[in-house]
C-alpha cells in the first residue's frame, strides 16, 4: 500500500511538540529548584507534561497519515504507550534534576528520554494500529530513528548544561535547548515512519477495543494548548506565592534583627544605667553602716541585701536579653556560659565541645545558633528531665554544625511539628524559622523514652579573630 501525508498536519504535529517542549522546559527548572515533597510533585507534573507532548505529537502525526484503507487504534495499547512515555520522562527528569549534570548523567538521561520515552512510546503506539493489513519496520530506520531521538535530547542537554565549566543562563540557550527537545519527537517519528512498509491482508483486524485516529488526533491537538495554559497559570501562581514567601522571609529577618537590636539596647540600659544606679545605692548604704546606731544598722543591712538582690536580678535580666559574651567573645564562649547557667538551674551535667579554631562567624549565624541552643536547653530544663546534656559546635571549612543532645524523656517529633504548624507550640517553629532565615537547616530527632537531639547546619564564611591563636576543642 502507498502511504502519503497531509503536510499541513505534519507541520501541526511539529508545532504541538515544540509548544509542549516549552511547557515541559518551564517545569524542568521547577524540578531542579525544588526540595522535599514539592520536588516530587514537580517531578511527576513535569514528566506528565513532557509525556503528553510526545504522545500528542505522535497521534497528531498519525492523523496526517493517509492509507487507502480505514485505520483504527486499539485504545488499551494507546494507554500503554502513554505509560511507556511517562516512565521514560520520569527517569530522565530524575537524573536531570541533580544540581550538577556531568557527561555520564547527561548520556543516561538522553538514552532514557530519547530511547525509552520518545522511541518507546512511538513503537508501542504503532502496535495499536488496526487496519486491513500489516506493517513492517526496516531495521536500519528503527536504529536511525532511536539514535536521532537520543542525539537530539543529548544536544538539548548539552546546550543548556555544558559538561565543562559554569555558564550563565541566557535566552538563546533556553530557546535552543527547548527547540532541540521539541524537534526530537517529530524527527524520530517521521524517520521511523519512512522505514515502515504497509501491506494489505485478507485477515480481518481485531476491532474489539478501537477508536478512530480522528478522535486521538483531535485530542492530541487540543490537549497541548490547554496543557500549556494550565502550566502557565500554575507556574505564575507558584511564582507569586514564592515572591510572597520571600517577602515574608525578609520581613521575618528584619523583625528578628530589630528584636535583637532592641534586646541589645535594653540589656545595655539595664547593665549600664539601672545596674550602676543600684551599685551606687549599695555603696552609699555600705558607707552609712559605720555612722548609724545599732538599731538602724539592722535595717540598713536588710536594705543592702535587698539592693544586692535587685542588682543581681538586673544583671541576670541583662544577660538573658542579650549576653555581652556573645558579642565580645563569640559563639563558643556564649554557649559555655549558657550551658553552665541552665545546668545550675536544672541540676543536670552538661558538656560543651566547641571546635571553632577561635574564628568569628557572621553575626547573624552566631545569633541564630545561640538562640537555637537557648531554646533547646530551655526545653530540656522544662520538659526533658535529663541527667546528661551535650552541646557540640564544630566548624569544618565553611560547614558549621550545632548539636544539642540529652538523655531525657524524649517526645513525639511529628506531633510537636503539627502543634507548631497550628501555632500551639512556638519553640520548634521559632528554631526552624531562625535557622532557615540564615540559609541553614534544622533537624530534630527524638522519641518517647529515647532522649532528643537538635541538629542545626549552616554554611558560613569565617573571619579569623587571631591567626596566631588556635584553640583545640575544649570541654567544660
Amino acid at each position: 500500500m502507498v502511504a502519503s501525508y497531509d503536510y499541513g498536519e505534519v507541520a501541526l504535529s511539529a508545532l504541538v511538540s515544540i509548544v509542549a517542549a516549552y511547557a515541559a522546559r518551564n517545569l524542568l527548572e521547577r524540578v531542579r529548584g525544588a526540595h522535599g515533597g514539592a520536588w516530587l510533585i514537580w517531578l511527576v507534573v513535569g514528566a506528565a507534561v513532557d509525556d503528553v507532548g510526545t504522545w500528542s505529537m505522535h497521534y497528531t502525526g498519525m492523523l496526517s497519515l493517509r492509507l487507502p484503507v480505514p485505520v483504527l487504534y486499539d485504545w488499551p495499547t494507546v494507554a500503554v504507550s502513554f505509560l511507556v512515555g511517562f516512565v521514560g520522562s520520569v527517569a530522565a527528569l530524575l537524573i536531570v534534576s541533580f544540581s550538577k549534570i556531568g557527561s555520564p548523567r547527561a548520556v543516561t538521561a538522553s538514552i532514557l528520554w530519547g530511547g525509552v520515552g520518545i522511541s518507546g512510546l512511538h513503537y508501542t503506539a504503532m502496535t495499536a494500529l488496526r487496519f486491513q493489513g500489516m506493517h513492517h519496520h526496516a531495521p536500519a530506520a528503527v536504529f536511525l530513528s532511536v539514535a536521532l531521538a537520543i542525539g537530539l535530547t543529548l544536544m538539548s542537554l548539552l546546550v543548556m548544561y555544558p559538561f565543562r565549566g559554569t555558564v550563565p543562563r541566557s535566552p538563546w540557550r533556553e530557546h535552543s535547548s527547548t527547540l532541540l527537545r521539541g524537534a526530537a519527537n517529530p524527527v524520530m517519528h517521521y524517520t521511523a515512519m519512512a522505514g515502515v512498509t504497509f501491506m494489505r491482508s485478507n485477515q480481518a483486524p481485531d476491532l474489539s477495543h478501537v477508536v478512530s485516529i480522528a478522535s486521538l488526533g483531535i485530542l492530541g491537538i487540543s490537549v497541548v494548548p490547554a496543557m500549556g495554559l494550565v502550566v502557565a497559570l500554575l507556574t505564575a501562581l507558584v511564582d507569586r506565592l514564592q515572591r510572597q514567601r520571600a517577602l515574608l522571609q525578609v520581613l521575618s529577618q528584619r523583625l528578628l534583627q530589630a528584636q535583637e537590636a532592641e534586646r541589645r539596647l535594653i540589656a545595655r540600659e539595664l547593665h549600664d544605667e539601672i545596674g550602676q544606679a543600684f551599685t551606687a545605692v549599695k555603696l552609699n548604704l555600705q558607707a552609712l553602716q559605720h555612722s548609724v546606731a545599732a538599731p538602724q544598722k539592722a535595717q540598713l543591712d536588710e536594705s543592702i541585701s535587698v539592693v544586692e538582690a535587685a542588682l543581681q536580678q538586673v544583671r541576670g535580666l541583662s544577660m538573658e536579653l542579650r549576653p555581652s559574651v556573645l558579642d565580645d567573645l563569640g559563639l563558643a564562649a556564649a554557649l559555655r556560659w549558657l550551658a553552665d547557667r541552665q545546668a545550675e538551674r536544672a541540676g543536670f551535667k552538661v558538656q560543651v565541645i566547641a571546635d571553632l579554631q577561635e574564628e568569628r562567624l557572621p553575626a547573624e549565624v552566631e545569633t541564630a545558633s545561640f538562640r537555637v541552643a537557648q531554646e533547646a536547653l530551655t526545653n530540656i530544663v522544662r520538659h526533658a528531665g535529663a541527667d546528661d546534656v551535650q552541646v557540640e559546635v564544630r566548624l569544618r571549612g565553611t560547614e558549621l554544625e550545632l548539636v544539642i543532645h540529652d538523655d531525657g524523656v524524649g517526645f513525639d517529633v511529628p506531633a510537636a511539628q503539627a502543634r507548631a504548624t497550628r501555632g500551639e507550640s512556638l519553640g520548634l517553629l521559632g528554631m526552624q524559622e531562625r535557622v532557615a532565615l540564615v540559609g541553614g537547616d534544622l533537624k530534630v530527632v527524638s522519641a518517647p523514652g529515647q532522649g532528643s537531639e537538635v541538629r542545626a547546619h549552616f554554611t558560613v564564611t569565617v573571619h579569623s579573630k587571631d591567626a596566631a591563636s588556635k584553640s583545640e576543642g575544649t570541654t567544660s
